[in-house]
């Protein structure tokens, strides 16, 4: 089975087998920190090693064969493999890293993107298997939402060499329907939307859907009805990129769109200004149909109004008048990458009570 085209995410490129990839592989595998974990080596059968490595090569049919390399240069930086099942809704996957790229998150990446691939595909569950002992894989299945099935063995090829191993699973939620398809319940919407910091794919955000989410930005509640905030979506290239570069550490620099948020200080009732409650209730708006509509993004504020004020410089871009602040950036387009889980929200009960603060209710009846 063959991927075709390169999956390409911040760092890595995940791709095929080639047969000059057959030193590399078959070096891992012999390698004793790099192979310590795998099934494959063989050392007593160099051969029958070598054979299985060039079969691999080809269009193998039982799954997916694939070398990790540096997106930058290309170099390789490890292996990876997919499983499907017969009827093409689970896959069991398996990684390795080479030891000299351990510890950058190369791993984490690589897995992301081999997610993202198989949620397009239909995909409805992923499983993996990590030795007890690996504390580095298991943190990265833990890390992407993969949960506990049970506890396993399993023995190294013809090898007198015996394992404890956990056994993950995850469910992948269907891949985020199409413009025109509103199959995506508002709770369950709100549930699953996360703050997307990877990689983004080139494919531009049609000004059709750049306005909806604008739309339903201006759509939010405004204190008094003063509408203090306004909006700029970027699609054109060249003032997309002054846009970026203007944002240093630079964050969504693949994004193929954004859209600034703007605020006006108008006083309303009492002389008090709603702008800040404005603004978010516009952001948070956005964010949701961004989601709806298939598209990820992230919430980008402190980054660019700090003391270095990002955000003066942003504005000048884009020729904002100085009675105008720019507040926010959101990058708009579709993920690369599997977005990471949102990190857990603490207990329920920690947070809302019914009649009174801290669960004790004040009124007569509990309302149960």
């Amino acid at each position: 089975m063959r991927i075709g085209d390169s999956l390409t995410g911040e760092r890595v490129r995940v791709r095929d087998y080639r047969r000059s990839d057959l030193e590399f592989v078959t070096g891992m595998w012999f390698d004793p920190e790099n192979g310590a974990y795998l099934s494959d080596p063989d050392r007593d059968h160099v051969d029958a090693v070598y054979q299985k490595a060039l079969d691999r090569m080809e269009d193998s049919p039982d799954g997916y064969y694939l070398v990790v390399e540096l997106a930058g240069s290309g170099e390789r930086a490890g292996t990876c493999c997919m499983f499907p099942d017969e009827a093409g809704k689970v896959y069991d996957i398996g990684y390795c890293i080479h030891k000299s790229h351990w510890r950058q998150g190369l791993g984490r990446e690589t897995v992301s993107l081999l997610l993202h691939w198989l949620r397009e595909r239909g995909a409805q569950t992923v499983t993996a298997e990590a030795a007890a002992e690996n504390a580095a894989s298991r943190a990265l299945l833990d890390g992407l939402g993969f949960e506990v099935q049970r506890k396993s063995r399993f023995k190294k090829y013809r090898m007198d060499v015996e394992f404890e191993s956990v056994v993950y699973a995850k469910t992948l939620a269907p891949h985020t329907k199409g413009k025109d398809d509103a199959a995506m319940d508002m709770l369950e919407l709100i549930a699953k939307r996360t703050s997307y910091r990877g990689r983004y794919l080139p494919q531009p955000v049609p000004r059709e859907d750049l306005r909806k989410i604008m739309e339903a930005g201006l759509a939010a509640p405004s204190g008094c009805n003063k509408q203090t905030t306004s909006l700029i979506a970027v699609d054109g290239p060249e003032v997309l990129a002054r846009l970026k570069a203007a944002i240093d550490p630079p964050v969504a620099s693949t994004a193929p769109a954004a859209i600034c948020v703007l605020t006006r200080k108008i006083f309303a009732y009492r002389d008090r200004c709603y702008q800040v409650q404005d603004y978010s209730a516009a952001i948070e708006n956005m964010l949701l149909a961004i989601k709806a509509l298939g598209y990820e993004s992230c919430w980008y504020e402190g980054h660019i109004t700090d003391l270095d004020r990002i955000d003066l410089k942003m504005a000048a871009v884009l020729g904002v008048p100085e009675d105008y602040s720019l507040v926010c950036y959101l990058p708009v387009g579709k993920a690369a990458q599997e977005p990471r889980p949102s990190p857990p929200k603490k207990p329920f009960e920690e947070r809302a009570w019914f009649n009174g603060f801290g669960g004790q209710e004040t009124g007569e009846g509990s309302g149960e």
